[in-house]
């Protein structure tokens, strides 16, 4: 058998037939290449060893391509992961306050092929099959009153839209603040002691009342029964500024229509209008 044909004083070489030393160098239809333990080695196809400065620079090239695969795959190696899906955007189309037996009407848009609705995030309403936006507009009864939401087949939810089902064979009670005399200035100073009375009809018994700042979604509590329901608001200051509304509801779970707002201004609030004809300054007009 030959002698290994040698490169540059490499212990092991490429041979070609059994017995003959590869003429020709390695990798041209060989049977076999044994790479030296030495400092060069064969690159098939080529008849001369790779120096230093290759082997260097191979190395980077191989360096910057497996930096470009994590880059790619992420640090783990797994397939790159999605964006979270945006959620979708609810509006109510009319008053938060609507009446039982009538339909609630809500637009969702959305990136969806199936709009969901769901009531108190849980109980499913109605799914509309749309692209973009759909509209719901069930009809209903007593029990709806609640926040609501809509949201794709997957992804989270979108924001919630209180609504309130009234019952319009219910006249609306009367909302008022009772101050001491004499008629207080507007706004009202801060720290001042104040609370807001909610009056039901006279021929009426109201099993509970509610008071409201600023529609459906801002209930403040249950106060009361008989006649009226006062809710101490304490020391005002300028969380409290804003509108309030307030309801009953009767022995038979009827909720009554609101009443009409009353807007309760107070020193450095925010919604303090900077305009006399303000809407909902006219109930205010004349003071306290």
């Amino acid at each position: 058998m030959g002698q290994p044909w040698g490169i540059r004083g490499a212990a092991v070489g490429c041979r070609g037939a059994v017995g003959e030393a590869a003429p020709w160098g390695c990798g041209f239809g060989e049977p076999s290449c044994s790479l030296p333990a030495g400092p060069n080695f064969c690159i098939r196809g080529r008849g001369r060893a790779m120096g230093p400065r290759r082997r260097r620079l191979l190395l980077l090239l191989l360096l910057l391509l497996g930096c470009w695969a994590l880059g790619a795959c992420g640090a783990t190696g797994r397939s790159p992961t999605a964006p979270a899906p945006s959620p979708p955007e609810l509006q109510l189309l009319g008053e938060p306050w609507v009446a039982v037996g009538t339909c609630l009407r809500l637009r969702c848009f959305g990136p969806c092929r199936d709009f969901l609705l769901f009531l108190n995030g849980n109980r499913s309403v109605a799914t509309v099959t749309a692209s973009g936006f759909a509209i719901f507009d069930p009809v209903l009864t007593a029990a709806d009153s609640g926040a609501y939401t809509c949201r794709c087949r997957t992804g989270p939810p979108s924001n919630a839209v209180a609504v309130a089902v009234v019952d319009p064979r219910l006249p609306p009670p009367e909302l008022s603040l009772p101050l001491p005399p004499p008629p207080q200035p507007l706004p009202l100073p801060r720290g001042t002691e104040a609370s807001l009375l909610c009056r039901g009809p006279a021929n009426a018994t109201a099993a509970a009342f509610q008071l409201y700042r600023g529609g459906p979604g801002g209930a403040l509590g249950p106060r009361g029964a008989g006649g009226s329901g006062r809710f101490p608001l304490g020391p005002l200051g300028p969380r409290h500024e804003g509108a309030y509304v307030c309801t009953y509801s009767d022995g038979g779970g009827g909720l009554s229509p609101p009443s009409p707002p009353l807007l309760l201004l107070v020193e450095e609030g925010d919604a303090t209008p900077t305009q006399p004809d303000w809407k909902g300054c006219g109930h205010w007009r004349g003071g306290y």
